[in-house]
């Protein structure tokens, strides 16, 4: 059963074509993150892997309920009593394959919401661009801030 090695194939693909976990290292390329390009190919990337990897969300649970369909099966008593052994051999080899396969699928529905959330962060940002200047008051620290009179603070309304 290859099953498992292709879905994790599947995954590795999609590890690479959404991730950004280490991205924080180069400061250019993270700020980068913040826009798009005029043709918009990071929203349309983070797009199609959103819905593919929703169509393989049910793609990968539909194997995952045919083997556990497999696991619950019986044989007949006279061949279960004959190949007990070989039977219970078969199902444990089974039995892993489907957690592997199953820990592929949390790992495809986490990469989903990551391509969502890097969406829409650009989605965010480009639609509202005064945010950006929000995120940055939040992340100075507070010693490098001069304290503001709230009667100086204009506030936008909703």
């Amino acid at each position: 059963m290859k099953i498992h090695f292709y879905w994790g194939e599947v995954l590795d693909y999609f590890e690479h074509l959404v991730s950004e976990r280490d991205i924080f290292l180069n400061p250019e390329r993270h700020d980068g993150l913040l826009s798009d390009d005029e043709s918009f190919s990071r929203s349309k990337r983070y797009f199609w892997a959103i819905t593919t990897l929703k169509e393989l969300d049910l793609s990968i649970s539909d194997n995952l309920l045919q083997i556990r369909r497999l696991l619950d099966a019986r044989a007949p008593v006279t061949i279960e009593k004959l190949r007990k052994a070989e039977l219970e051999d078969a199902r444990s080899c089974l039995e892993i394959r489907y957690k592997e396969i199953e820990g592929v699928a949390t790992k495809l529905r986490e990469k989903r919401q990551e391509a969502g959330d890097l969406r829409d962060g650009v989605r965010l940002i480009r639609s509202s661009p005064h945010l950006f200047s929000l995120d940055i008051l939040i992340l100075t620290p507070h010693s490098c801030l001069a304290p503001v009179p709230l009667s100086r603070v204009a506030l936008q309304p909703d």
